[in-house]
């Protein structure tokens, strides 16, 4: 069947390679780059431009459409346009990669050479897997996520919507969840749930800040105690101090200075020893 790629950068051209090592006929590339207009990419035509999706199929027979995008929003933006306009968006498995039995795989997936896909995953539509990825038994890839070479995903976790899992991360089983579009850093030890939007990186993985439209800390005014609901850690805003609006980031220290306010933190008991990962809540002190 007479196929195109979308993207025609470095991601592309790797693609370009495995679809034809596995005898898919790949008539073209699409590009939205001005620069990359009429130009060949391993001997492969650009096309033309994302829109030109409208009339390709009547000009050159393609049927179907691949597009090995890293970006997790738009590569499910174009293959969803794709589907409406008819064409069929497959899914590419390299022949290496070990899928086990009761594994539910959606369509466009993509998935490269030496992954290990343990029984009773789910893999949704549009989720792209590079190489030598370990996934467990349980665990749900939702639609648009991303797991990078070398990632080892544990058991029964769930990577919510564009979820994106840099090179090497562990995803350790004991936690439940990845937030919808979160980021986690190359090589992070990723040991609680991260929330939606959250970037987080490290050993053991920390929430380096937020993505904008995700988690905006409300002002500081008053006698304000800000709560970690994690680990129920505390940080008391001393007196005189000026309002400010960042995020608190609690490391379990008496005190710390935090762009430039003074705060006292508290914990008591077994809340002390668990790591404060999460945005605090804001409860007002009468």
């Amino acid at each position: 069947m007479k196929s195109v790629i979308i993207g025609a950068g470095t991601y592309g051209e790797v693609y370009l390679a495995y679809l034809q090592e596995a005898g898919v006929e790949v008539v073209g590339f699409l590009d939205d780059a001005e620069e990359m207009q009429g130009k060949l990419v391993r001997g492969v035509p650009v096309l033309g431009k994302t829109d030109s999706l409208e009339t390709l199929s009547a000009v050159c027979g393609a049927r179907a459409a691949y597009c090995p995008l890293g970006n997790n929003r738009l590569r499910v933006q174009f293959l969803k346009k794709a589907r409406e306009l008819g064409y069929e968006t497959p899914n590419f498995i390299h022949r290496s990669v070990v899928v086990s039995p009761n594994v539910k795989i959606g369509n466009g997936v993509y998935v490269l050479l030496g992954t290990t896909i343990m029984p009773h995953t789910e893999i949704r539509d549009f989720t792209m897997i590079s190489m030598g990825v370990r996934l467990a038994h349980h665990a749900v890839l939702s639609e648009g996520a991303f797991l990078s070479t070398g990632v080892n995903f544990g058991a029964s976790i769930v990577a919510e919507k564009f979820a994106y899992v840099g090179i090497s991360a562990t995803i350790m089983t004991g936690l439940k969840r990845l937030g919808e579009d979160c980021l986690v850093g190359a090589g992070a030890v990723v040991i609680r749930d991260v929330p939606a939007g959250a970037v987080v990186a490290g050993v053991p993985a920390k929430i380096l800040k937020y993505k904008s439209g995700f988690y905006t800390p409300p002002p500081i005014r008053g006698n304000e105690v800000r709560f970690c609901e994690a680990c129920g850690l505390s940080a008391v805003r001393v007196s005189g101090v000026p309002a400010g609006t960042a995020a608190l980031s609690f490391l379990h220290e008496n005190l710390r200075v935090f762009r430039g306010e003074n705060l006292v933190a508290s914990a008591s008991g077994a809340a002390a020893e668990r790591s404060a990962m999460y945005a605090p809540t804001v409860r007002t002190v009468s």
